[in-house]
């Protein structure tokens, strides 16, 4: 249940470090409400994606997902072609 929130300029990416067990299930979203259109793509502990949202909640990112396996994930954050600029809002539930 915790939130950050970050300061975004154009071009700026954000990647959190996300230990997981196998089976722990991850919910995380993103709001702004300087701009909106988020990216998030999370990837496996070899470096892969294995989820990318866009448009979940209007055009704010979320994701839900369940671990297959243990080991440390990296949630990326952005806006849409990294053009956004103000406040990001990242939330685990």
């Amino acid at each position: 249940g915790a939130s950050v929130t970050l300061p975004l300029t154009r071009g700026r990416t954000y990647e959190f470090a996300v230990p997981l067990a196998a089976g722990e299930r991850l919910a995380v979203t993103t709001a702004s409400k300087d701009f909106f259109d988020t990216i998030l793509v999370l990837l496996a502990p070899g470096g892969a994606p294995v989820y990318a949202s866009d448009d979940a909640v209007k055009y704010f990112a979320a994701v839900d997902f369940t671990a297959p396996a243990a080991g440390v994930y990296r949630v990326r954050v952005t806006s849409f072609e990294a053009a956004g600029e103000g406040n990001l809002t990242v939330k685990r539930q």
